[in-house]
């Protein structure tokens, strides 16, 4: 499987273009600290920690409590797991969601009817 094939997935689970670039980096080259992903990948500080906290959040990336901070990844077996459960829990919601969504659709359409 290609990296950009890797990449697109990892689009379609929820990471931006940024994250996923951060992930798939840092999971192949070990864990290191944020100047040298700035360095390597060409992104700005703030980009980077924000995708950093964000994929931490998500429990994909970890962090030392040591100076300077050192970032590695989970597993990528893990990371899809976990990216997988987050896009279902999206759909549980929207269908749990449905009977009320397609109640006020046909409220909409019926207040247009009568106008």
């Amino acid at each position: 499987m290609s990296l950009e094939r890797i990449l697109n997935i990892m689009l379609s689970l929820g990471l931006s273009q940024t994250d996923a670039k951060v992930y798939i980096y840092l999971a192949s080259k070990g864990p290191m600290k944020a100047r040298d992903i700035i360095c390597n990948l060409k992104i700005n500080k703030q980009q980077l920690y924000r995708s950093l906290k964000k994929m931490r959040n998500k429990g994909i990336v970890n962090s030392s409590q040591g100076f300077p901070t050192i970032f590695s990844t989970e597993s990528f077996e893990k990371a899809l797991k976990v990216l997988i459960m987050e896009k279902k829990k999206q759909a549980q919601h929207i269908e749990e969601k449905k009977v009320d969504l397609l109640s006020l659709w046909n409220l909409i359409n019926n207040e247009k009817l009568e106008s």
